[in-house]
């Protein structure tokens, strides 16, 4: 359109002008009509054409958002909302003689929106804001418009600041120097931004999050011991909260997702570990019910047998969202592969500790206990490790299930390795003597699981690990 209404040019000057940008459209038309194409590809009906449009309206009027607060199921509110804003920008337009550019702005959005009303699926364009970046430059050009219609106002006024005897004076006199249509900019770019202000902050901490997750795959690999392929359990397609935002983002924009997007369903495991700092080698995402996750998982859904045989063979790696992060389930659960040593001691039926450590170093005392299942409880037995004084009296412990709670109980089998590994903090502590025990209790009545050590019961259930002095 702007280039026909261009006045004073010939043809051949139009032309001129408008070859490169031609060809470049052409090259772009003919790889897109050479790569082949899904056969159910086609053009969307009328009803997934519309529902496409909705996240490009609140592209177009983004910043009116925080102010009207409108909900996911007000699509009424946001075509009337948005019909407003081009028809206001549009007589702001005419009035500061930028018709030409609106028409152009408006022409940007809906020719770079177009593809994926046409060809996406609903559900995929209000999964990826990123639709959005390229309509977005003419949703730049439309919010540009005021500051136009700013600097003819400040011009057509003949603004003056009082004293002053013609046009031009600062209305900042000083080290500012500003000028009134300046000012006037200014003024509105901060009203046009700085109410997104929170949810863009909130947004890029999930970008930063997403990238350290990422780079934790990239070391996963350069650590898994070489020739195993590395399972990844549970890693995340979409979340929506972290342990420091537990309640995720304050979100104005209803038909954006808010969070991070790790894994999308089309990736692959490996690509991300090549990608991101670690060797090219075999690894794959899975998805375990068991777990519970309250995310959108990455990979295809597996049972507790097919687990199990995962940790057999491979480096299987879970991630939890409340952790922030993946643990090594392969380290903390060995199938078939506990320790055949002697026991220090035996918890009822089902638990033999076979090893450990414990070592208090600074402020913090480290804790390792290596487990014998010795046949498969009821009950997912928890493991406390308690700090006692000289006096007999707890002063720190730790509680929880042995290999972290990753190892679910009902997939136990006789013989099977546990490992824990807890950090307790002593920085609270006086100077004096302390012990360390530890004990397996059941967590729904806290009874404690009788300990025997040689067929003798020990005191107080507990087996002593080791003293140190603070």
């Amino acid at each position: 359109m702007d280039w026909l209404r261009r006045p004073g040019d010939g043809p051949g000057a139009r032309l001129r002008r408008l070859w490169p940008y031609g060809v470049a459209a052409a090259l772009f038309v003919v790889l897109w009509l050479a790569i082949p194409k899904n056969s159910a590809q086609g053009l969307n009906p009328p009803a997934d054409i519309a529902r496409n449009a909705v996240p490009f309206l609140q592209t177009l009027v983004f910043p009116l958002l925080p102010l009207f607060r409108l909900d996911a199921g007000d699509v009424v509110g946001l075509v009337a909302l948005a019909a407003g804003v081009v028809v206001a920008l549009g007589l702001l337009a005419r009035w500061a003689g930028a018709g030409r550019l609106w028409a152009f702005a408006l022409g940007w959005v809906a020719l770079a929106a177009l593809p994926s009303l046409l060809f996406l699926g609903p559900a995929y364009v209000y999964g990826s804001p990123r639709l959005s970046y390229l309509p977005a430059v003419g949703v730049g050009l439309l919010w540009g418009l005021p500051a136009l219609g700013a600097a003819r106002l400040v011009a057509g006024s003949r603004f003056q600041v009082p004293g002053s005897r013609g046009q031009g004076r600062a209305l900042f006199p000083g080290p500012w120097n500003l000028e009134p249509g300046t000012f006037l900019t200014v003024l509105y770019l901060l009203l046009l931004l700085l109410p997104a202000r929170p949810f863009v902050a909130c947004q890029l901490d999930f970008y930063a999050e997403t990238s350290r997750l990422a780079r934790a795959m990239g070391d996963i690999g350069g650590a898994a011991p070489a020739g195993e392929e590395i399972v990844f359990v549970n890693a995340p397609f979409f979340f929506s909260s972290t342990a420091a935002r537990p309640d995720g983002c304050p979100n104005p924009y209803p038909w954006t997702p808010t969070g991070g997007i790790l894994i999308p369903p089309y990736a692959q495991a490996r690509d991300f570990v090549r990608f991101n700092g670690g060797p090219d080698r075999a690894a794959t995402g899975v998805s375990f019910p068991g777990y519970a996750p309250g995310w959108r998982t990455f990979g295809p859904e597996i049972s507790g047998g097919a687990l199990r045989a995962a940790v057999a063979e491979s480096a299987v790696h879970v991630f939890d969202l409340g952790r922030g992060g993946f643990t090594d389930l392969s380290a903390a659960w060995r199938p078939g592969e506990a320790s055949s040593g002697a026991a220090w001691a035996t918890f009822g039926e089902a638990l033999a500790l076979v090893g450990g450590a414990a070592v208090a170093t600074g402020d913090s005392a480290h804790v390792q206990l290596d487990w014998r299942v010795v046949a498969r409880p009821a009950f997912l037995p928890a493991v406390f490790v308690h700090v006692y004084d000289f006096a007999g009296a707890l002063v720190a412990q730790s509680d929880g299930p042995p290999a972290a709670g990753l190892a679910p109980v009902e997939l136990w089998q006789p013989g099977d390795g546990l490992s824990d590994t807890r950090v307790i903090d002593l920085s609270g502590l006086p100077p004096g003597e302390y012990t360390i025990a530890a004990g397996v209790y059941n967590p729904a009545d806290g009874a404690r699981l009788p300990a025997e050590r040689d067929g003798q019961r020990l005191t107080d259930d507990v087996v002593p690990l080791g003293s140190f002095v603070r």
